[in-house]
């Protein structure tokens, strides 16, 4: 009898859905890590040791190594949350409230060049859209420092959206469409369960679509940024930017399925 986690009563009949797919990822984490605790897999087998082995990854890069498998993964997701500036966004806001607005557009630049400056430490690279945002809170901050007003700097995130619109859209339109291609460029670096689920033709059917909504999406958020930023309070448009980017991206997985 094969010896299991505790608890592990898996179906191999379960629907292949998306919640499947998450559940699954879940429990094949669990019991490679609870076989590795217990000498049933040797260290340097199977997909556990890719988690265990992110810290010598990364000092591999540290010397001059490739930044290869989970932890050119792990960069890619950190580097997309970069886009969403939220922390340089977070240091603007508190400081324009507190009506420091040059100190405010200074700490929002600092803030963003730290970001960048702790990605290239950790995982050895940066997505070009980081360098472009750094470039838009420059630019706008100083537009807004030169004019004196803060709505110069609220248009930023507006233009940076339509820019990411744009790449996605495009992309779509010459059939390359991103989240599908991320899919086929990193997929090695999951689980095999999770890569078998993700070779669905379903499941690669929402990743397509996916794909051509977020560009529509992101024009939709940039709409109301952009009214946020000339009719609402510095931390209204501050809320429209986050918490609005992520409600929108939760409205296009839901439309894709």
């Amino acid at each position: 009898m094969e010896n299991r986690p505790p608890g592990d009563n898996r179906s191999t009949s379960r629907p292949r859905t998306l919640t499947g797919i998450r559940h699954d990822l879940t429990e094949h984490a669990t019991e490679e890590l609870w076989r590795v605790g217990h000498g049933l897999l040797p260290r340097g087998h199977g997909p556990a040791p890719r988690a265990l082995g992110l810290a010598d990854a990364i000092r591999q890069i540290r010397r001059g190594g490739d930044a290869s498998g989970p932890v050119r993964w792990r960069a890619t997701v950190s580097n997309w949350f970069l886009l969403l500036d939220l922390i340089p966004l977070l240091v603007f806001v508190i400081l324009d409230s507190l009506g420091r607005l040059r100190w405010a557009i200074v700490g929002a630049v600092l803030a963003a060049a730290l970001e960048i400056g702790y990605s290239l430490l950790v995982f050895g690279e940066v997505d070009e859209f980081s360098y472009v945002s750094l470039g838009l809170i420059a630019l706008f901050g100083g537009l807004s420092i030169h004019f004196d007003s803060s709505t110069y700097f609220k248009f930023k995130p507006v233009i940076l959206n339509l820019a990411m619109a744009g790449v996605f859209i495009g992309a779509y339109v010459m059939d390359r469409p991103l989240l599908l291609m991320g899919m086929e460029r990193y997929g090695d670096t999951l689980p095999p369960v999770l890569q078998q689920r993700l070779a669905l033709p379903a499941v690669r059917a929402v990743l397509e679509r996916a794909s051509l909504n977020v560009g529509f999406g992101l024009i939709l958020q940039a709409a109301l940024v952009g009214w946020a930023a000339l009719r609402l309070t510095t931390w209204w448009w501050f809320a429209t930017r986050s918490a609005g980017f992520y409600a929108m991206m939760i409205g296009v997985v839901w439309v894709s399925l």
